[in-house]
């Protein structure tokens, strides 16, 4: 365990005090609007020496990837000042804080429950939490998709984050593109290639990290989190 209490740089050349993160978690108290409330800071604060590393729950990109209800937004500019503070809290006592940048495609049972929509790589019939339909994206709304990103970075780049997580957990839509089970697209981001089911998740990178390169500072962090693999039953792996 003692390396777990060793130093580390990154590639950025920022120096961590240790290899300890305090991971993303979701504690349900924004507003149904998704903005940060005093319970969201009071719980930063808390956390603020725990890791010198730490990453926000999800924060939705738009109204239609929300992953969690009273989660917090990054989707327009009101979001801002609140989420200024949630950074402030954070870096209290010296840690870097990462909001995590977030589309949950078809798990997103707030954007089923308030619209009756939900979005994925390909055509889906599912039977929970009631019988729906998953609509296929066009490659209009990919680009649209992409752009949410690349917006929601800037706007955690104007509210003081020293970085972006790219969520790309198990089920979340950058992970059905990913899936061969949910992606049965034919065109450039289909799931007959390691490479274009990779072409969604990596356009993303890119747009994000074009953003980084024109409006953060030198040592603004870039995150992706992954799912290694994908259990369908006896099934695992990719």
């Amino acid at each position: 365990y003692k390396p777990l209490f060793q130093s580390i740089t990154l590639p950025n050349g920022i120096e961590l005090a240790n290899r300890f993160v305090l991971s993303p978690m979701i504690t349900n108290s924004s507003t149904i609007e998704g903005h940060v409330t005093k319970e969201d800071l009071d719980y930063a604060k808390r956390r603020a020496t725990s890791a010198p590393l730490q990453i926000t729950g999800a924060a939705y990109i738009e109204v239609y990837g929300q992953l969690f209800e009273y989660g917090f937004s990054i989707h327009d500019d009101r979001s801002i000042p609140g989420l200024k503070k949630l950074a402030q809290a954070m870096k209290k006592d010296g840690a870097k804080a990462i909001v995590q940048l977030t589309h949950a495609g078809r798990f997103s049972t707030i954007a089923l429950r308030d619209f009756g929509v939900v979005y994925g790589p390909s055509r889906l019939d599912l039977k929970s939490p009631f019988e729906h339909t998953v609509l296929p994206m066009t490659k209009r709304k990919i680009q649209h998709v992409i752009t949410y990103y690349a917006d929601a970075t800037r706007r955690a780049i104007e509210a003081g984050f020293d970085g972006v997580e790219i969520s790309s957990a198990q089920r979340l839509l950058i992970q059905t593109f990913f899936s061969t089970f949910s992606n049965e697209r034919d065109d450039k981001y289909g799931g007959h290639s390691l490479e274009s089911r990779s072409a969604f998740g990596l356009e993303v990178l890119a747009a994000v990290q074009k953003v980084i390169d024109e409006k953060a500072p030198d040592d603004f962090i870039l995150g992706l989190r992954g799912t290694a693999e994908e259990t369908r039953g006896n099934e695992i792996g990719y």
